[in-house]
């Protein structure tokens, strides 16, 4: 826990003015005895999870200083991006930073400066299946399930009166469909409802999820309760746990059809 704090503190202070106290300045901006300074450090919105997921970068973003030392608005651009994601956080940061004003002789003026942000600068190194994949946690929608295929409950078990659950884990990716090397079981109560609920991830269809108005990579799991029917009442459903998904239920004596949700 130290170490993430360490990293996101060093990103933090990377947005301070690099020369002295004053913030850089645009070649293409007139001199003035005394430039800008930026009174705070802004407030970012980089989770953890965002570095987790390996999204890191350097993004400069352009602005204007007025003579009160606020923003102008809708003159925040981004100079150098470090992809779609990040420049939003810095562009959104940008907007409420105060400054104390640019002076000449004396009095003070309107001047542009450019803020460096560093993302996730000296983060440990992310595997290559996990860059760009998010946890259900961090992004703004999680997937959401809209289809499966029929699903029949395993023969066996049936016959032997098993019910039981299995939990799988995958990622879903942009498209709404899971990726199938990413698709392990984590638990399953039988061989054969393994099997069945390998076979329900691979033709599920899923709604993607987003991340700041983008759609994204997401890893998830997915509960696949098989049960026999209860005198017509269905049990309460279970608690949902870290990154799952809502349950998907198959009940003996029946099949799973496909169903579609809005």
């Amino acid at each position: 826990m130290k170490a993430r704090r360490l990293v996101l503190c060093v990103a933090c202070y990377a947005l301070l003015p690099r020369a002295g106290t004053s913030a850089q300045t645009p070649k293409d901006t007139a001199t003035a005895e005394q430039r800008p300074v930026l009174l705070s450090l802004p407030q970012v919105d980089y989770r953890p999870c965002l570095q987790d997921a390996g999204v890191r970068g350097h993004t400069l973003v352009r602005l204007m200083v007025d003579t009160t030392g606020h923003v102008e608005d809708g003159s925040v651009v981004v100079e150098q991006s470090a992809g779609t994601l990040l420049d939003s956080l810095a562009i959104t940061a940008s907007r409420g930073l105060v400054f104390r004003p640019a002076r000449e002789s004396g009095s003070p003026v309107r001047m542009a400066v450019i803020l460096p942000f560093d993302f996730g600068a000296g983060g440990p190194a992310v595997a290559p299946a996990d860059s760009g994949v998010f946890s259900a946690d961090c992004v703004d929608s999680e997937p959401v399930l809209k289809a499966v295929d029929p699903v029949t409950y395993p023969e066996m078990t049936r016959k032997r009166g098993i019910a039981g659950e299995a939990l799988a884990e995958f990622v879903v990716d942009t498209s709404g469909r899971a990726e199938p090397r990413s698709v392990r079981m984590l638990y399953a109560a039988h061989s054969e409802f393994a099997m069945a609920a390998r076979g329900l991830v691979a033709t599920a269809r899923f709604r993607p999820a987003r991340l700041s108005g983008e759609v994204v990579r997401c890893r998830v799991r997915l509960p696949v309760v098989f049960q026999f029917p209860q005198g017509g009442q269905r049990p309460p459903p279970p608690k949902r746990r870290p990154n799952e998904l809502p349950p998907v239920t198959v009940t003996a004596y029946s099949r799973l059809e496909t169903r579609w949700w809005r």
